[in-house]
């Protein structure tokens, strides 16, 4: 089946066309949220809140990697000892 290029061309065309139009309405739409920066803000719902904390992440477990001898551009030796 053969694909006509004109249709195909017209076709993607529209679809960018549509695409920045939609993109730059939908970045102009608000919907009714913007806040002055003078306003109090009420966050009235109540959600849940993680607490900060540096027990987050769980033990990192195994082997080491093994020392690498490399060396830089202006030719230093640099281990990752």
């Amino acid at each position: 089946m053969a694909v006509n290029r004109r249709v195909l061309a017209v076709s993607l065309g529209v679809a960018v066309v549509v695409s920045i139009a939609g993109g730059w309405a939908l970045s102009r739409d608000d919907g009714g949220t913007e806040v002055a920066a003078d306003d109090d803000v009420v966050l009235s719902t109540p959600g849940v809140v993680q607490q900060p904390s540096d027990s987050t992440n769980e033990v990192v477990t195994g082997a080491a990697l093994p020392a690498v001898a490399l060396e830089t551009n202006a030719g230093d030796a640099v281990s990752t000892n």
